[in-house]
C-alpha cells in the first residue's frame, strides 16, 4: 500500500492526538510505502509531533527508502519565496 507525505503527516498528527500507542504506529507504518520523498523539514516536523521513538525511527526508514522519490508538491521552495539577487560587486568603467 501506499501514501504520499501529506497523508502520513495527517495520520502522525491523528495519532499523536489520539495518543495510539507507539508500537501500533509502527505496524501500521511498516504496511506503507511513500509515493513521494519524505524531506528532513517534514521528517523534523513529525517526529517532534510522534512521542515514541519506535515511530521516529520507522519515520527515517521510511526516509531513507524515499530519497530517490520526486518531492512533494511545493516542497522545493516550501513556501518561502527566494531572496532576492545581490548585486555585482563588478565595478563600473
Amino acid at each position: 500500500m501506499t501514501m504520499t507525505v501529506a497523508q502520513l503527516q495527517q495520520f502522525i498528527h491523528t495519532s499523536a492526538k489520539n495518543k495510539y500507542p507507539d508500537k501500533q504506529v509502527v505496524v501500521y507504518l511498516k504496511k506503507y510505502k511513500l509515493t513521494e520523498q519524505l524531506t528532513d523539514r517534514d521528517l523534523m516536523a513529525m517526529v517532534t509531533e510522534a512521542a515514541g521513538p519506535l515511530t521516529a525511527d520507522a519515520l527515517k526508514l521510511m526516509q531513507h527508502d524515499s530519497r530517490n522519490l520526486p518531492l512533494p508538491a511545493g516542497a522545493a521552495t516550501d513556501g518561502v519565496p527566494c531572496p532576492p539577487e545581490r548585486p555585482s560587486r563588478r565595478s563600473k568603467r
